[in-house]
């Protein structure tokens, strides 16, 4: 969590740059993937030059049409998958980490999926489109009854293709829901391929990373001052636990840090804040009141997590 700083200037001659896209009658190709359009329906992609992602757009302008469902495919070629989703505070595998009977047609996705097979895999992202299902689309929970909407939910071994949709308009629920969804509306993702497991993949930092882009800004002129070009307000040592709030606390008494560990695995850690003299940490509940006290040292707290867990700490400075 922090910062960089960068100049810019007008450039005094025009500067082409060299794209290494290669582009055909409906492709597009460049070290990392190539895309084949439809020419009938056409597409809104964007590729960035040497970095491994495919960002998506797809803008939807919705009319009063009932009874019209909307889903984004992603037919990704792996067979015999194995799929991993970020859910609350937690990583799910359908099917496996449910209790029996449970509903295994569609789930609510944090900041990531991820869909793997031995030694490779594709992670997808997406920021206004969190249900998802996998392998193939649920006949289940319609308004007009349609065939096969009875059947029972899928089993261990049934999820053999490595296909998701994107569950993004529903206009066929049987409760007391409006019937219909109108307006101009944005789904965003990104997709990224990696090897390995969502572990190896770094499947959550891709997915957290695309939710929380950086934020430009714009300042006019050179502005004295004594801090660097570029610093981290705060900081961890493990990759597994993320930062996931800075705020005063309620009661004026410090700062409040909320952490998580992402990864199941019981963690110690250390939490860097360099602008900070501490003098005094706490560990608190969720209503920020203090149960014990942390060891720190001037400007780091030393803590632990059980896996999946989140923590809470008040934070006292000698300068507020």
């Amino acid at each position: 969590m922090g910062y960089r700083t960068y100049k810019l200037v007008p450039a005094e001659n025009r500067v082409d740059f060299q794209s290494s896209v290669e582009v055909g009658e409906n492709r597009l190709e460049n070290s990392f993937f190539k895309i084949i359009l439809d020419p009938k329906t056409g597409a809104i992609e964007k590729i960035y030059d040497k970095l491994k992602r495919i960002d998506i757009s797809n803008r939807v302008l919705k009319d009063s049409t009932p009874l019209l469902e909307i889903y984004f495919a992603f037919p990704f070629s792996v067979e015999e998958p194995t799929f991993k989703f970020e859910g609350s505070n937690s990583v799910i595998e359908p099917l496996f980490d449910q209790f029996e009977g449970a509903n295994t047609d569609a789930y609510a996705v944090q900041h990531w999926v991820d869909v793997s097979k031995g030694d490779f895999g594709v992670t997808l992202s997406s920021i206004e489109a969190p249900v998802v299902e996998f392998s193939s689309v649920s006949d289940a929970h319609r308004g007009v009854t349609p065939p096969r909407f009875e059947h029972e939910f899928p089993k261990h071994g049934e999820l053999k293709r490595g296909h998701l949709y994107s569950y993004v308009m529903v206009n066929n629920f049987r409760t007391n829901f409006q019937p219909v969804q109108v307006g101009d509306v944005l789904f965003r993702y990104s997709i990224r391929t990696h090897s390995g497991d969502w572990k190896e993949g770094k499947a959550r930092d891709f997915g957290w990373a695309f939710s929380n882009p950086l934020i430009p800004v714009c300042m006019n002129g050179r502005k004295d001052g004594i801090l660097p070009t570029s610093i981290s307000f705060c900081r961890v040592d493990r990759p597994n636990v993320l930062i996931l709030t800075l705020k005063r606390a309620e009661d004026k008494n410090g700062f409040i840090f909320r952490l998580i560990e992402t990864e199941g695995k019981d963690t110690t850690a250390t939490l860097e804040i360099p602008f900070l003299t501490i003098s005094q940490a706490y560990q608190t509940n969720l209503v920020e009141e203090n149960e014990r006290i942390l060891t720190h040292g001037l400007h780091d707290v030393k803590i632990s997590l059980n896996g999946f867990g989140i923590l809470t700490l008040r934070v006292i400075s000698e300068r507020i």
